[in-house]
């Protein structure tokens, strides 16, 4: 049955002030650069985590980009460094190996992790395969299998057949494809569904993941030029989707996508449906549609977030995990029209998931130059450099360094930037910040610290002013807040422990 509604945003939504301690992003740099000195390649664009394929119980990511024809591939562990483990690459000039990479977990079940790689075959005209190459104890040289359907644009994984193994999900803008997992795993098709309808560009993003709560992953596919994405309850058996989602006229809506991942920490899997070209006070701000999971799913978005200005694109990229180590995943969004003070340098705001989900980003990562178009890939890496922190991935692919368009990727390592954890580690009491948010006044409370300087930030981290102190109370500092604009800043508050650095935000 296919169910098509006008989507509104659900009663008493609206902008939640309930803000945790965070740490602007202007004062950390990133862990690791990956750059590839050529003109075009667009280094970074794609990126994946790959999960576990040399064996070593640690993650491992890839990085490609459009004009590359390799596969760079960086192995996990605490010696982790910006030279690729293993480049390859299967064809000559006129393809393009690793247009999409895509880590599949275990497909064959022979206890290894596996995964599946897009090739471009450009002459004498177009055509897209898949290969998948399937892990082993000793992994050597790899082997890729080609997979035997042709023109398959884009990928997707999970276990769609209910037989707890994972599938691999393969389309074209005509058609999906399924190919079974598990110890009989061939490079023959299982299941295929046409596209509903045609010209939608059906099957541009793919997301996997059990959104009405019944214990069976489903299957979203995301179809931009209709502004639609199809939902397939699991076991995907049919081929005629059970729910359709409909927004805006953009061509915009699916064309990013993220299923599996559960941000307000119901137990159930959340829908995130980015729309970068969306049009509201400004042309292609861009949105971010949220649907929570579970029995009383239904097509009304719980949560919409926004760009704030024209051309940013807002929800070009989507990613998710435990970010901050509260045990509930959180959202990466990628904005990559990002515009201040550089235009199109790019930025990636960070979510972090609770129950209310909080909408004003509590991490900003920036691009750093003109045009390089940040956040246009990002991925969730896990603990990549195993110092126990998770790590998040971010392609700037066109970014100029020695060469036009060569491409950048950047590693983040939330060792440093999570001041929650070091916070925690810190014996005796901490600053508190109240209220939130703040009017004319705000308090810091110090309880047994000694206060040593205090600095104002505004969101792009310039520095704005020190404090004016109206009255001190032991314990209890008092800012005169009156001359500030509504809006968010960033407050760091220098103690004889350190530093410590809040997000506060001013309401008339």
């Amino acid at each position: 049955m296919i169910i098509i509604r006008l989507m509104r945003v659900k009663e008493g939504i609206g902008l939640l002030l309930l803000l945790p301690l965070i740490v602007p992003l202007f004062a950390f740099e990133p862990r690791l650069i990956f750059t590839f000195d050529s003109i075009n390649a667009q280094y970074g664009q794609p990126i994946a985590l790959l999960n576990d394929i040399n064996n070593d119980q640690i993650n491992d990511f890839a990085i490609s980009g459009y004009g590359l024809n390799k596969i760079h591939f960086f192995y996990g562990g605490n010696s982790l460094d910006t030279i690729p483990d293993r480049i390859d690459s299967l064809w000559p000039s006129l393809y393009r190996f690793g247009h999409r990479i895509v880590g599949c977990g275990d497909v064959d079940n022979n206890g290894y992790d596996d995964f599946a790689v897009v090739l471009i075959k450009y002459y004498p005209y177009y055509e897209y395969y898949t290969f998948v190459c399937l892990g082993e104890e000793s992994p050597g040289e790899y082997q890729y299998r080609k997979l035997d359907l042709r023109n398959t644009k884009h990928l997707g994984i999970g276990d769609l057949n209910a037989d707890s193994y994972n599938d691999i999900v393969v389309a074209s803008y005509h058609w999906f494809a399924l190919y079974y997992g598990g110890p009989d795993f061939d490079t023959t098709y299982d299941f295929q569904a046409r596209a509903p309808n045609e010209n939608e560009m059906f099957g541009y993003a793919l997301g996997a993941g059990d959104i009405n709560g019944d214990g069976a992953e489903d299957l979203a596919v995301g179809a931009p030029y209709g502004n639609k994405v199809y939902l397939y309850l699991g076991p995907v058996v049919d081929s005629i989707p059970d729910w359709t989602l409909v927004a805006g006229s953009e061509f915009s809506f699916g064309r990013a996508l993220l299923l599996g991942k559960d941000i307000n920490g119901d137990g159930s899997s959340d829908l995130i449906i980015g729309a970068p070209y969306w049009n509201e006070q400004y042309e292609a701000q861009g949105r971010v549609f949220i649907f929570y999971g579970g029995e009383d799913f239904d097509t009304i978005p719980d949560i919409i977030l926004s760009g704030t200005e024209g051309w940013q694109y807002f929800g070009s990229s989507l990613a998710g995990g435990d970010l901050n180590g509260d045990g509930i995943e959180d959202l990466v969004v990628g904005v990559v029209g990002f515009s201040n003070p550089y235009p199109n340098m790019g930025a990636v705001y960070i979510y972090y998931g609770g129950n209310p989900f909080d909408t004003i980003p509590d991490l900003i990562f920036y691009g750093r130059n003109p045009y390089d178009r940040f956040g246009t890939t990002v991925s969730f890496l896990g603990d990549v450099t195993e110092n126990g922190y998770p790590d998040i991935l971010i392609g700037a692919p066109w970014h100029d360094g020695s060469h036009e368009d060569c491409g950048v990727t950047y590693l983040y390592d939330m060792e440093d930037i999570r001041v929650e954890e070091k916070v925690k580690r810190l014996p005796g009491a901490f600053p508190q910040v109240r209220p939130v948010p703040f009017q004319e006044e705000l308090h810091i409370l110090s309880g047994s610290l000694k206060l040593n300087e205090i600095k104002l930030y505004d969101l792009m981290g310039r520095r704005i002013r020190n404090w004016k102190i109206i009255r001190q109370d032991p314990g209890d500092l008092v800012l005169d807040t009156r001359a500030l604009n509504s809006g968010i800043y960033f407050i760091e508050v220098q103690t004889t422990r350190g530093k410590f650095l809040y997000k506060v935000v001013r309401v008339e």
